[in-house]
């Protein structure tokens, strides 16, 4: 079944609203008539459901049926609900659902005139006016008296057959329409807006309507409410749209009216609190503890602190006669949120700018809480260091090399940083060109003066000694520790700031790299020749190093890793003798060799049955008195040792 007449709905309509103008054109006598034909409420014949509007367990197949509009088309015209139905959407934006009044109708007899349709705008009770008319709403009509509700004749017309297109608005006030612009805005409507310098313009539209409804329930019945039922509770839309603009009045010219409403309104003080800030506003103040002193409602916050800095101390109110000097209005001082949204920062690094006596601020105590006054100066100051800061890209020009290297840089303490994202959370890493220039400085100290050098030269430049170095296994970690300690030196620098402006020699490349080399196996084996010295693999030369049976400590660069004492790593050797080197002398498989071992009395100190290591190890005084004829060789065996050339026991003597 269908109706007679249909009608696409509007863009900015509401659900009840094209509910009634459907009823209308089709004259089915009310709204209640064509909720009852479409089944969406059995209850509807006196009252409108809220489940029709929020929330999409009503099925909306049988009016799509009648009206041959899609049930997408409908369904846009509701405010679904989201977290646990405490917040709805409107125009794609979230709200409390105590922001839509649903049974309060209101409406535009100029916006009527213009086009027979309610707007959406309308169900948000923060709206008591017309931006484009300039305007208040009305929500009764004047030929009865009674309040405009949904079930009525039409759109435009009242119960009482009163055409309410014909009645003159009332004009609203500036003040009282700054609220009311903002809404406009924040859902995309084209409107002027409101002629104040206001902190209302940047928030959303649900943090607009929590500071709305709280100073507007607090301004109409002294009683302060964080869930905003209470706005524009048993009150007129005049009445209403005065209260808006004592709300709009109260964050004009920040934060200067917001800080005399509180220094000057009288609270009523708590039964149970004797002094401090619960004692100054009573019941006023848990509500907005718990709605603004957060990071979500920052300027307020920060007003807040500014009031307690100057008429607040110690738990007791100070009086206005009492002279004190506010740092505040001689913007001598910032609060810790606003020194982090200067500095582009976080709250806890602003605490370790404080702490490293970087930022220079002072701590007042107020009741259990302390206060943080930061100098202003020193802020601008550090901003200004911040501002000459250079990114990663430079950086990796300047050095010629890639960002994990200079990450690798970073974290070994070579190269200084500013800034990034393991420093202060910042999320691009920056770097002080003075620091990138005491680098360089460092470099330069160990500088070769030409004159030094003995005969024509052949001279790289920096990129090039450290591409030298890595083809010899050296690390750009390892070359740079090298510079900066004076083992490699420059020979000359060029007048720019760039790594390239040092210059080497390249014979003196050739022969750190020597030096380095004999260095380096003078003070021992890497784990790389312990295993070839002991004839097992690198993977068993670690193992056995984690037995604990030889000691091993890091060197300090990347590629060379671990290293042995030489005298530890020899001894090893003499003491100890693996299952594999025996069974290549002899010329059979190792678990022979173990098998004839054991039938022996022999057993190993090491290995996968013993301690879990990746060979068996004998002791070689042990295997002296051991007679290896009685071990029978493989056929298959090659370069078979003769009894007398064994070197099992030998160097152990």
């Amino acid at each position: 079944m269908r109706l007679v007449r249909t009608s696409q709905p509007y863009n900015d309509e509401n659900f009840f609203g094209y509910l009634l103008r459907l009823s209308e054109i089709n004259y089915l006598g009310g709204v209640p008539w064509l909720v009852k034909l479409a089944g969406l409420n059995t209850n509807a014949s006196t009252n409108l459901s809220k489940t029709m509007v929020f929330g999409g367990d009503v099925d909306l197949h049988p009016l799509s049926n009648l009206s041959g509009v899609s049930t997408e088309s409908l369904d846009a015209m509701r405010y679904h609900c989201a977290k646990s139905g405490k917040t709805v959407q409107i125009y794609s934006q979230p709200v409390s659902h105590h922001a839509i009044r649903l049974k309060e109708p209101k409406i535009c007899p100029a916006c009527l005139a213009e086009s027979n349709h309610a707007r959406m705008v309308w169900d948000l009770s923060m709206v008591t006016c017309c931006p484009f008319h300039g305007c208040l709403l009305i929500d009764h009509c004047p030929g009865c008296g009674n309040r405009i509700n949904w079930n009525r004749k039409g759109v435009s017309t009242c119960k009482c057959n009163y055409d309410l297109r014909t009645i003159t608005g009332r004009q609203a006030t500036n003040d009282g329409g700054h609220i009311t612009r903002l809404v406009h805005i924040k859902l995309g409507h084209n409107v002027d807006p409101p002629p104040l310098t206001t902190p209302l313009a940047d928030l959303k539209l649900a943090e607009l309507f929590t500071v709305v409804s709280f100073f507007s329930s607090y301004f109409a019945n002294e009683k302060a409410a964080a869930s905003g039922k209470l706005l524009g509770r048993n009150m007129t839309i005049a009445q209403l749209h005065k209260n808006m603009a004592d709300v709009s009045t109260l964050f004009d010219k920040w934060p200067n009216n917001f800080i005399q409403f509180l220094q000057t309104t009288e609270f009523k003080p708590a039964k149970n609190a004797k002094f401090g800030l619960y004692h100054r506003f009573g019941s006023f103040y848990p509500p907005f503890k718990y709605l603004f002193l957060n990071d979500r409602f920052a300027f307020i916050r920060d007003a807040f602190e500014k009031y307690q800095l100057k008429y607040f101390s110690h738990g007791y109110v100070r009086h206005q006669n009492l002279q004190v000097i506010d740092a505040h209005e001689k913007d001598a001082s910032v609060s810790r949120a606003e020194a982090a949204k200067q500095l582009q920062t976080s709250e806890k690094w602003v605490d370790r700018l404080i702490g490293a006596g970087t930022l220079e601020a002072t701590k007042i105590k107020s009741g259990k809480r302390h206060l943080i006054s930061i100098k202003r100066a020193s802020v601008d100051r550090l901003g200004k260091r911040y501002k000459n800061l250079i990114s990663l890209t430079s950086m990796k020009r300047i050095l010629r090399i890639k960002s994990k290297t200079v990450h690798t840089l970073i974290n070994n303490g070579i190269l200084p940083c500013e800034r990034g994202p393991s420093v202060d959370g910042f999320p691009h890493w920056r770097f002080y060109i003075p620091d990138v220039e005491e680098l360089l400085s460092r470099i330069e100290a160990h500088i070769l003066h030409p004159d030094l050098l003995a005969g024509p030269t052949d001279l790289i430049t920096f990129s090039k000694a450290r591409q030298m170095m890595s083809s010899h296994q050296f690390s750009t970690l390892e070359f740079f520790q090298m510079v900066i300690s004076g083992m490699l030196k420059p020979c000359l620098r060029m007048d720019m700031l760039h790594i390239d402006s040092f210059l080497f020699e390249k014979q003196e490349i050739n022969r750190g790299i020597s030096k380095f080399d004999r260095k380096l196996r003078a003070k021992g084996y890497t784990m790389k020749t312990f295993k070839d010295l002991i004839g097992v693999s690198l993977d068993a030369a670690y193992k056995i190093e984690k037995t604990g049976l030889i000691k091993a400590r890091y060197s300090g660069l990347p590629k060379v890793g671990k290293l042995i004492d030489k005298e530890a790593a020899e001894q090893f050797h003499r003491t100890y003798i693996t299952s594999t080197e025996i069974s290549k002398q002899c010329g059979v498989n190792a678990n022979t060799v173990i098998k004839y071992l054991s039938r022996a009395g022999i057993r190993p100190i090491s290995g996968p049955s013993v301690d879990g290591g990746p060979r068996y190890l004998y002791i070689r005084k042990d295997l002296m008195d051991f007679d290896f004829k009685c071990i029978i060789p493989s056929r298959r065996a090659k370069n078979l040792w003769p009894p007398n050339q064994m070197t099992i026991y030998d160097e152990a003597a």
